[in-house]
């Protein structure tokens, strides 16, 4: 998952929707047991238990007949199921008992159906107009956050990444994560750079993504091959691969920063097989992104090249990383990263 997530706070019950009371009341009245100074009266107005999806649980679920609202904080259509079981949003009718919704998602997502709901996963996302599911204080694809020009451009980012088959299930799979993945684009100081942080499972970008315009100039580009690079650290994490800094984890991220900007801009991102004494390692790199099954041997050969031959250790940055493991699982998931077109 990409960023926080934290329930709708609703606190007038006659005005907004409520959430699951923990205990059963019959529909009156209680008085609260406080000094007669201090009694107060609370109504209560709804103890509903749901199967995942929202279908209620009819043994351990009660509702005040002036009580509208129902599963997923939205109103319920008693005309259309007596029971509750139907409720209506802005962008959908929704159905708990087949779990679907009637109509196709106005806002659809590469990879997932048009009639998923909750991206197939109900117990962690809510979608409360029927559109996009809710993570609050975050960018996601498929949901809003603050309207920031940092969190706009990410969004911007992560959509463009996505128009690639490698990016979009990178990204699809770290949204589903039951861990917790956040990005952040404010440059923190003054000659920082983009990183991922395994200790916070964050994303520093450090205003990698300020300035960014519209993806067709050299600069956007290049924004956008580092962004995947270090995103893709967050999916070796999440695919228990990331705990370790090495040469493996680096070929692996460029590697995947290289196959998205060729899947979506090509040729960018290739290596230029003719800059200076990398020919070489170039040409490898290039055969190996271009791959249509994934070569271990060529793997193994880009990380005992990386540190002498590739333009990306010209400063010396990688020189004391190790080298790591000897084959790539995480890249053999996703390959064939650069599609044939």
């Amino acid at each position: 998952m990409i960023s926080d997530y934290k329930l709708p706070q609703n606190p007038d019950p006659t005005a907004q929707p409520r959430g699951v009371m923990p205990f059963t009341v019959d529909e009156k009245a209680v008085k609260v047991g406080l000094p007669k100074s201090q009694n107060v009266v609370t109504t209560f107005w709804d103890n509903s238990d749901y199967y995942p999806y929202g279908m209620l649980i009819p043994e351990r679920s009660w509702s005040s007949a002036d009580y509208r609202y129902g599963y997923n904080t939205q109103e319920k259509s008693l005309e259309i199921d007596a029971n509750g079981n139907h409720t209506t949003a802005e962008f959908w009718e929704y159905d708990a008992r087949r779990a679907g919704r009637w109509n196709r998602d106005p806002k659809p997502i590469i990879g997932i159906s048009e009639y998923a709901t909750f991206l197939s996963n109900p117990i962690r996302w809510n979608d409360i107009n029927g559109d996009e599911v809710v993570v609050e204080g975050g960018v996601k694809e498929g949901f809003e956050g603050p309207e920031t020009p940092d969190a706009v451009n990410t969004k911007r980012t992560i959509e463009i990444m996505k128009k690639s088959e490698a990016g979009n299930k990178v990204m699809t799979d770290l949204e589903n994560s039951k861990n917790v993945y956040t990005i952040n684009n404010d440059k923190s100081k003054e000659g920082s750079v983009a990183q991922y942080d395994a200790r916070t499972n964050e994303v520093n970008l450090n205003g990698l993504l300020n300035g960014i315009t519209d993806f067709k100039n050299k600069e956007d580009i290049q924004a956008l091959q580092a962004f995947s690079h270090e995103l893709f650290h967050a999916y070796q994490d999440e695919m228990g691969n990331g705990d370790k800094v090495s040469i493996s984890n680096e070929v692996e991220a460029y590697a995947f920063g290289a196959a998205v900007i060729i899947d979506v801009y090509s040729p960018w991102g290739k290596l230029n097989p003719k800059h200076s004494d990398n020919e070489k390692y170039n040409n490898l790199f290039n055969s190996f992104i271009e791959g249509q099954n994934y070569n271990n041997k060529n793997f193994i050969k880009l990380q005992k090249d990386f540190k002498k031959l590739s333009i990306y250790n010209q400063d010396g940055t990688y020189n004391n990383f190790p080298l790591g493991k000897k084959e790539s699982q995480t890249l053999q998931y996703l390959f064939p990263i650069v599609p044939k077109k």
